[in-house]
């Protein structure tokens, strides 16, 4: 996960940190990767064909700046490097217009998906 971390941290501009887990969830094994940084975090599911943001926070004194669409640019080729053909998220009503700015389709329920 190294490259991704210093794909994510030369896009951005940022220090930050890498945490990689395996957890279970319904006896299921899932693998999460989460990036926490001094202007935002992220946090991504990887047990899947798909890709899922399960977090994508930029903190209140860092927006406005570009850096959510950085970070999505990332996401999106790691999404291909790995493999994945579709991400994945639930987002708020608040950040609608983001999501589909960045290519996102909300397919109702508040599910936005980009397939390659």
């Amino acid at each position: 996960m190294t490259d991704f971390l210093g794909c994510l941290l030369l896009k951005t501009g940022l220090a930050g940190k890498v945490l990689q887990g395996n957890e279970e969830f319904c006896n299921e094994p899932i693998e999460l990767l989460e990036v926490a940084t001094s202007e935002f975090v992220l946090s991504l599911r990887l047990d899947s064909p798909v890709l899922k943001i399960l977090l994508l926070e930029v903190f209140e004194e860092s927006r406005g700046k570009g850096l959510g669409r950085k970070v999505v640019e990332v996401c999106e080729m790691f999404a291909e490097k790995r493999g994945f053909k579709k991400i994945s998220l639930l987002s708020s009503h608040e950040a609608k217009t983001f999501w589909e700015k960045c290519g996102f389709v909300d397919t109702g329920g508040r599910v936005f998906v980009k397939e390659k």
